[in-house]
């Protein structure tokens, strides 16, 4: 709104944002990104081609799922996909309809809440 008013009055916003212009500083990123080495990325792929999953491998080298994902298509490493079952997904809707989080549902089904949440809205869920 600051800026609106200013661009009525005529006059441009400075280059910097400032903490006056009602812009709060950043003083760190969100997340911390893991950069894994050519050998922990070796390491990596063949501990899942050993038979780890890809949560496995995350946690080992302290790092999100999708790293471990992106290494692996970058290494051409085939990926193996478990789909959650019928049965798996029935449960899942039933359990999320009696107040079960997506979190514990992904433990319990050893699947990641995202795809346990993308199962539930195929199912006509809102989550």
């Amino acid at each position: 709104m600051k800026q609106v008013a200013l661009a009525k009055e005529g006059c441009s916003r400075p280059a910097q944002p400032s903490i006056a212009d009602g812009y709060e500083a950043v003083s760190q990123l969100r997340q911390e990104h893991k950069h894994l080495t050519d050998s922990e990325v070796d390491q990596l792929v063949i501990a899942y081609r050993e038979g780890s999953t890809v949560l496995e491998l995350a946690a080992r080298f302290d790092c999100d799922r999708t790293t471990v994902m992106r290494h692996l298509k970058l290494r051409c490493a085939e990926t193996r996909y478990r789909r959650l079952s019928e049965a798996q997904i029935d449960e899942a809707v039933a359990l999320y309809g009696h107040g079960m989080s997506l979190a514990k549902l992904g433990k319990r089904l050893s699947a990641d809440p995202k795809t346990v949440k993308a199962r539930l809205l195929e199912r006509g869920l809102e989550c």
